[in-house]
């Protein structure tokens, strides 16, 4: 019984750290983006003046 604990315990863990990288990888996305987005609406707001 404590093994399999222990087992699943490890594929937790394991589980969480990949989910971990993940959400920064996806924050950075988002973040990228967003600056993108920001350059862009400058970049139009200063070729309409």
């Amino acid at each position: 019984m404590s093994n399999t604990f222990i087992k699943s315990l490890n594929c937790y863990s394991n589980y969480k750290l990949s989910f971990d990288k993940m959400g920064q990888i996806i924050l950075f996305l988002f973040k990228f983006i967003h600056r993108g987005v920001m350059i862009l609406l400058e970049m139009e707001s200063l070729a309409k003046k």
